[in-house]
């Protein structure tokens, strides 16, 4: 796999997380065509950079002195680059992810997402924060055209009825359109081993460990 396709990926899965928050929050959209009971990875990006750091630090250690051990690709730990002499060198690889000890659907997300947004609005709120997931392409797009495109519709009409800007319906325009590509995204799901993320945790002091937190569950 190319590195473009992987970060489009990675992007993409951001701003799918971002859009469903952004959109649940705000209650301007409340569905999205997809599986609900799917792993959703959510880290926080504090966490991110701390375990960027410890990574930095242990490499700056240890150097190539564990080239030897190249793990298997199917736990996602480790791949080889060959040298020009022909020798292997691993190349480890930490994921930061929360799947494997603390599991979270998509469906957990917008539920507290809902429930928090209803105790501390966010600026902005259109509706009462809701989140649903529809297997049915055909029936997620009937209801997002009744439930915010037509309101769009009609607030936009009166909008310029009054000589503002229409902003609703270019609003409304823009989550069909990340709900069109971002679909493959919400149908799959993916679940990373974090093996050599566990053993970095390990490998750290207690002190560095209080300074750089980034467990994300139960090792």
């Amino acid at each position: 796999m190319k590195m473009g396709k992987v970060q489009h990926a990675t992007i993409s899965r951001y701003l799918l997380r971002s859009g469903c928050i952004i959109g649940c929050a705000t209650g301007f959209v409340d569905s999205m065509n997809g599986k609900g009971e799917s792993l959703a990875d959510v880290i926080p990006v504090d966490i991110v950079s701390n375990m960027m750091v410890a990574a930095a630090v242990e490499r700056a250690r240890n150097g190539n002195a564990n080239n030897n051990v190249i793990l298997s690709k199917k736990e996602g730990s480790a791949s080889a680059v060959v040298n020009g002499d022909g020798s292997a060198t691993s190349i480890p690889v930490y994921n930061c992810v929360s799947g494997p000890y603390n599991p979270i659907s998509w469906n957990e997300l917008v539920k507290l997402t809902s429930y928090w947004s209803r105790v501390h609005p966010t600026e902005g709120v259109l509706w009462v924060p809701e989140w649903n997931f529809y297997d049915s392409h055909l029936r997620n797009r009937v209801h997002m055209a009744l439930r915010t495109g037509l309101p769009s519709f009609v607030l936009d009409l009166f909008r310029r009825l009054s000589g503002a800007r229409p902003r609703f319906f270019r609003m409304y325009e823009r989550f069909q359109k990340v709900d069109a590509v971002l679909h493959y995204f919400v149908t799959h799901e993916w679940r990373w081993a974090n093996d050599s993320t566990q053993r970095l945790l390990d490998s750290m002091s207690e002190e560095e460990k209080q300074v750089f937190k980034y467990e994300t569950g139960n090792s």
